[in-house]
């Protein structure tokens, strides 16, 4: 997704990233990269410490920078909330899942 130069935080869409494995963190690190408004589910807490503790994900690669994460949580119902457009980064096996936490 490019990003406008007329956009400005208030036009630019709010992401949700759900799944915080290795598509989830980086999907979400180039989103805060890009100046978007992202929050990051995982159903677990293990994989989401370091985001809360630094605030963000750092990118290596290709892409290089600090992206900044508003939100991460175990809590779905906050984390989509105010989301436009949500990201399902799992496995096709936790789609189920997925969907059955976003339904209510």
């Amino acid at each position: 997704m490019e990003v406008n130069v007329k956009d400005t935080e208030e036009t630019r869409p709010k992401f949700a990233v759900l799944g915080a494995g290795h598509g989830g963190m980086a999907m979400a690190g180039y989103l805060g990269i890009m100046g978007f408004d992202t929050k990051l589910y995982n159903r677990t807490e293990d994989r989401l410490w370091g985001v809360k503790a630094r605030g963000g994900i750092e990118i290596e690669g290709e892409i290089t920078g600090f992206g900044k994460i508003q939100a991460a949580s175990t809590n779905i119902e906050k984390i989509i909330k105010d989301a436009e457009i949500i990201m399902v980064v799992v496995p096709a096996t936790a789609h189920r899942f997925i969907a059955e936490q976003c339904a209510p």
